[in-house]
């Protein structure tokens, strides 16, 4: 499992290499999406409490768990720590010694080792070309069925992409990110727009993918895409996707792209509501939601805004691929500031994700047929299955 700490210690290549050397799959956190990209060979899925492709089967299955340069949080192991990776024997690589610390440490690991990513990835390549004497180990079936796992449970279901009046965010972010380019700077916002990118983009070798994850400051996005802009050779592109409720808080800074010339491709997934806040208070207060939208909450027109700065702008309405493929490719190929409004009206269903706080993340809601969650077990499950906690909607229980 690989962390931040892999790309702030500027080893993405020597990763790389070390994952071709052990052929074993490789999990990246949110933090690693481009370290350990979509089309890498030996790429294993998403793992966490909102997961992904995989919903966490091979992580939490495995026998040995090494992690470079990840922090283990709660976003992580999910409200049971303790069921985290269970039966493996753990360890943890990490520049931060405060969180080597047993006593700091949410779950204990059998290993730690207190060392910089690239120094402790260039030392384990040094230990596998040198030593002879290992015995040659097979991992293909064992990365088979990972990448059976992470193949069967993508979050973007064929369904997703039938033709509609709105767009699905699911199906616009997987297009998109079939249509960026290897260079592209990709600049995913917070909340709910934060947790649909990384369900449904899918990265790739050469980008740069990075948002603020922990700190999750609502409008990061377009102001960390403006910053990436002035870092960037220029040839570039550079995209922010952000949620309506963060787009509404940078809107002065729309001068700033005119002014500038700042060629950003801004696309806004406008489900016109505060999406994640609404989907917490679905599941944990009952449906009572308040001051998330469209009650306490309601955006602007986006278009008009940016009409008004002399901003060109797309909307996207509507969910025929074709359609939605010409409109993202006007959008890559305009040359000069752009924002485009992908409308999504009232959508916050960010699925698979864990459900209760006591319920192991290999058990993702929408749940899997009691037979079929058990067929994908290599380790023991725990009896949480037998009595699973349901999402509230409308104040109605749902199944």
């Amino acid at each position: 499992m690989v962390g931040g700490g892999v790309k702030l210690s500027k080893a993405n290549e020597e990763l790389i290499e070390l994952g071709n050397l052990l052929k074993i799959p490789i999990f990246p956190t949110w933090n690693a999406l481009d370290t350990v990209p979509s089309d890498y060979e030996y790429y294993g899925g998403r793992v966490g409490t909102y997961g992904g492709a995989g919903r966490n089967f091979g992580i939490q299955n495995c026998d040995l768990l090494i992690s470079i340069g990840s922090r283990i949080s709660g976003r992580l192991t999910g409200g049971n720590v303790k069921s985290f990776c269970r039966e493996a024997k753990k360890y943890l690589v990490d520049i931060d010694l405060a969180l080597l610390e047993p006593k700091n440490q949410q779950l204990a690991f059998d290993v730690c080792i207190y060392a910089d990513a690239k120094l402790f990835i260039n030392n384990f390549m040094k230990a596998i070309k040198i030593d002879n004497e290992l015995p040659q180990i097979d991992f293909t079936d064992w990365m088979q069925k990972v990448i059976l796992w992470k193949t069967k449970y993508d979050p973007v279901v064929s369904e997703y992409f039938n033709e509609s009046e709105l767009t699905n965010p699911y199906a616009f972010l997987r297009i998109l990110s079939q249509l960026m380019p290897n260079n592209a700077i990709i600049i995913p916002d917070c909340g709910g727009n934060l947790v649909l990118t990384n369900h449904a983009f899918e990265t790739k070798r050469g980008q740069m993918y990075f948002s603020s994850n922990g700190n999750s400051p609502m409008g990061f996005s377009f102001a960390g895409a403006i910053g990436a802009w002035f870092a960037s050779d220029k040839e570039q592109p550079v995209i922010s996707i952000i949620g309506d409720g963060g787009f509404n808080m940078n809107l002065q800074e729309l001068q700033v792209l005119k002014n500038y010339n700042i060629k950003t491709k801004n696309f806004i997934i406008n489900n016109h509501i505060y999406g994640i806040t609404k989907a917490f208070q679905e599941i944990n207060f009952y449906g009572r939601a308040e001051a998330c939208g469209p009650k306490g909450y309601n955006p602007p027109n986006f278009i008009n805004v940016c009409k008004a700065y002399d901003i060109e702008t797309v909307q996207i309405r509507g969910n025929s691929r074709k359609y939605i493929e010409q409109a993202i490719t006007y959008v890559l190929d305009y040359d000069g500031p752009i924002v485009c409004d992908v409308d999504c009206h009232e959508w916050h269903v960010y699925e698979p994700k864990i459900v209760g706080w006591n319920t192991p993340i290999e058990d993702m809601y929408p749940y899997l047929p009691e037979d079929e969650f058990l067929s994908n077990m290599i380790i023991k499950p725990l009896d949480t299955y037998q009595n699973r906690v349901y999402p509230t909607v409308d104040g109605k229980i749902n199944k």
